[in-house]
């Protein structure tokens, strides 16, 4: 037969395994917890990281467009320098010739007044 003490005791055991019972059953669920919460910002870092992927796609894309339309307008005002500067040398030219003619109209001026 058991004894009162044994009796005590396995009393005492079946409520140490309850305790043990419900502390792996609150230790279980506490990580259960932990784990949807880490999924869930696993599952906002990989949406975050898709929306980064795809808002640097679209810079890159505007990046690209902004650099040819800068080479296309730096290229059209190379030509416009370039026809400037064509341009300011003919009248370059045409001041140097006009400056001669005048000159030689002024050497021809004096040449009369002095026969005079």
């Amino acid at each position: 037969m058991i004894s009162n003490d044994q009796m005590s005791k396995a009393f005492q055991w079946l409520n140490d395994i309850d305790n043990a019972v419900t502390n792996a059953k609150r230790i279980e669920q506490e990580l259960r917890n932990q784990i949807q919460r880490l999924v869930a910002k696993g599952d906002q870092y990989e949406a975050d990281a898709e929306e980064l992927r795809s808002l640097n796609s679209k810079l890159n894309r505007q990046n690209a467009e902004l650099k040819h339309e800068l080479y296309l307008t730096t290229k059209a005002h190379m030509a416009e320098v370039g026809a400037l500067r064509a341009r300011t040398e003919d009248l370059l030219r045409t001041n140097h010739e006009l400056n001669k003619e005048l000159n030689s109209a002024q050497q021809q001026i004096d040449g009369l007044l002095q026969r005079v």
